[in-house]
């Protein structure tokens, strides 16, 4: 056990420059598969308190989520199956000064 410490440590002195390639390379490729987990994780559980998840519907076109005022009550009298339908946006307010 303490032969293979020491064999380690005599290689990662020996070539500092490419130890420290491969640790940086290391270390970056572990923390950037945590985020990407991370991320993943969160997106998997979006909208799960909600006691009626399997009812729960978002209309997209292509990349993004933005429809036309009258497109949700076009849909509610298409769709019997529709119970209710709602339109959210975002807005950024912006100081006028």
């Amino acid at each position: 056990m303490y032969l293979h410490l020491k064999l380690a440590l005599r290689k990662l002195f020996k070539s500092r420059f490419f130890s420290f390639i491969n640790i940086l390379g290391l270390a970056l490729g572990i923390s950037v598969s945590t985020i990407i987990l991370i991320f993943i994780l969160h997106e998997l559980k979006y909208d799960r308190s909600n006691k009626k998840i399997e009812k729960i519907c978002r209309v997209e076109v292509g990349d993004w989520a933005f429809m036309s005022p009258t497109f949700s009550t076009h849909l509610a009298e298409t769709f019997p199956e529709i119970d209710k339908t709602a339109r959210f946006s975002i807005y950024e307010l912006h100081d006028a000064m």
